[in-house]
């Protein structure tokens, strides 16, 4: 195939790409649940779970980022407002010690989405610094 033709079907190639990665990291997102088994859950989970209470302590910030933990909060709202759409916030984050699938599920998905889509954007930087074959 030349690179003519090839570079009329990347962008197709790159969604079809995009798509079979975000589904593999779905495939795999309910892996040890009810527990917490991936190695920054411990850490990232909790602090966005108490954020959720209220309680706006965030983590020493040489281990992680904070934006991160917003977009947890942002997740669980949402798993919130579908799932559980009558418990109080309190009664939400109670949840964790009884039931902690909807805070490890919304966080995985959300890990999932950005992992699919680191993808195009290492694509788009290499076409931006060097050439459009940089990203293949």
């Amino acid at each position: 195939m030349s690179w003519a033709r090839f570079k009329k079907l990347f962008p197709f190639s790159l969604i079809f790409m995009t798509i079979i990665a975000l589904a593999i990291r779905i495939w795999g997102i309910n892996f040890g649940l009810p527990y917490g088994y991936h190695i920054d859950e411990h850490f990232y989970y909790p602090y966005a779970w108490s954020m959720g209470q209220g309680q706006l302590t965030l983590p020493d910030q040489s281990h992680g980022p904070s934006l991160y933990l917003f977009i947890l909060l942002i997740g669980q709202w949402l798993i919130k407002a579908v799932a559980f759409p009558n418990l109080s916030p309190a009664n939400f984050g109670a949840l964790i010690d009884t039931n902690p699938w909807p805070f490890l599920i919304s966080a995985r998905v959300i890990s999932a989405i950005a992992g699919a889509l680191t993808i195009p954007f290492v694509f788009w930087l290499g076409r931006r610094y060097r050439n459009d074959r940089v990203g293949w």
